[in-house]
């Protein structure tokens, strides 16, 4: 967007993905991929086998049947697995100069266009051949592409949308129009990023949490009152929270509404009472900073190695060509953006947040002491009279 360009998304859908995983398919994939072999791949034939699935009804029980496919849900290995029984379809993807990120059974491919109508066509079609191909090889693996549950969108800015006309990809027998919104890993995204929807989603959800956790309020304690709001509440608006950084005030107010909701509902203050201070005893951070800690924290795991390679890809250390005093600050290359979208990307962002850090916290070696000095440091800067307080961690 910062660039003037369009991007689709298209979300794939696919139909009972763990039960359907056949493991004469994914062991041989494990070895070949991943190189697991010898006895660790007998333990993963082992594990896999002689599982066995009956029904019962009332105090009937069938005779049990041996399962052949399906990786079990809910285990750790369960979307590790299927990741590596749908590790060809990168082959795939890349032959078409897709993108994509995969995350279990949620696979998304997406491309970058300029906003004409030739380009629309070029870029739509290469998608749809894509998809072509990927329903053919799932189709020969016992995987179910749902077309009708496929969603796409065209992502940018409005300017650029009304350059196009309705559009739409043709994925098997179905003709899949471009969505306005589309629910991503829990996120929901809209068109031009605005993530108003997805604000509005979180702010209706927390109320109801607050409401119920109102009307058992008087029967229970600060901290078991504390415990259910960050469960049902506080953790729906720091979930994907760095997608929020750079919004207009008027989105995050709303979010910082529900959060001084919390705050009072826990302290039992009145609703009009100063709600500083009230956060400054909780030693809450404000919604803003809360986001900014999110992102500073994905940085340092990105020092410590500890981020997938996408997020890595983003981020580069600063090296300059001569030997100056900034070479050993841990610093990182900031990329120059144009407008305010590219200010929000995070390989934008992240960058300026951590070098305006203080060089004592971005050379923390712990991630337990990073996160308790930058919540110090972030905290006296929402809090200016916070100094020589303790910071609960």
């Amino acid at each position: 967007m910062d660039e003037g360009k369009l991007t689709a998304l298209v979300l794939l859908d696919l139909s009972a993905a763990f039960d359907t995983v056949d493991h004469s398919i994914l062991l041989p994939r494990l070895s070949k991929h991943i190189g697991v072999k010898g006895r660790a791949l007998e333990w993963c034939r082992s594990y896999l086998s002689h599982r066995p699935q009956h029904v019962c009804v009332g105090e009937a029980v069938s005779e049990p049947v041996f399962l052949n496919h399906s990786v079990p849900q809910g285990s750790v290995l369960g979307p590790q697995w299927f990741t590596i029984y749908i590790y060809p379809i990168r082959d795939i993807i890349s032959r078409y100069n897709l993108s994509y990120h995969v995350y279990a059974d949620d696979t998304q491919i997406y491309l970058s266009f300029k906003p004409t109508i030739s380009q629309s066509h070029i870029s739509l079609e290469s998608l749809e051949n894509c998809i072509s191909e990927l329903r053919r090889w799932m189709k020969q693996n016992f995987l179910k592409l749902n077309d009708e549950k496929t969603e796409y969108i065209l992502i940018g800015s409005r300017r650029q949308l009304e350059k196009l006309p309705q559009n739409y990809l043709t994925i098997g027998e179905s003709q899949i129009y471009s969505s306005p919104l589309v629910r991503n890993l829990g996120v929901i995204m809209d068109s031009t990023l605005t993530m108003s929807n997805h604000i509005s989603k979180i702010t209706s959800t927390s109320s109801f949490h607050i409401r119920n956790i109102r009307s058992i309020r008087k029967y229970i304690d600060k901290t078991a009152a504390e415990q259910l709001a960050h469960s049902f509440v506080t953790s729906r608006f720091d979930m994907g929270n760095s997608l929020l950084y750079g919004l207009p005030q008027k989105h995050l107010h709303r979010l910082q509404l529900i959060q001084n909701s919390a705050a009072r509902l826990i302290t039992k203050i009145p609703k009009y009472a100063n709600i500083t201070n009230i956060l400054k005893d909780l030693h809450w951070l404000p919604l803003t900073h809360r986001i900014i800690y999110k992102i500073l924290l994905i940085v340092f795991k990105f020092k410590t190695d500890l981020v997938p390679d996408y997020i890595a890809d983003m981020l580069h250390w600063y090296a300059p060509k001569r030997n100056l005093r900034s070479s050993n600050q841990l610093l990182l290359h900031q990329p120059k953006s144009h407008n305010s979208w590219g200010d929000r990307a995070f390989s934008v962002a992240a960058p300026r947040l951590w070098n305006n850090l203080p060089f004592t916290i971005r050379s923390c070696e712990s991630i337990n002491t990073f996160k308790l000095s930058l919540k110090s440091h972030l905290l006296r800067d929402a809090f200016p009279t916070l100094d020589g307080k303790v910071v609960r961690k």
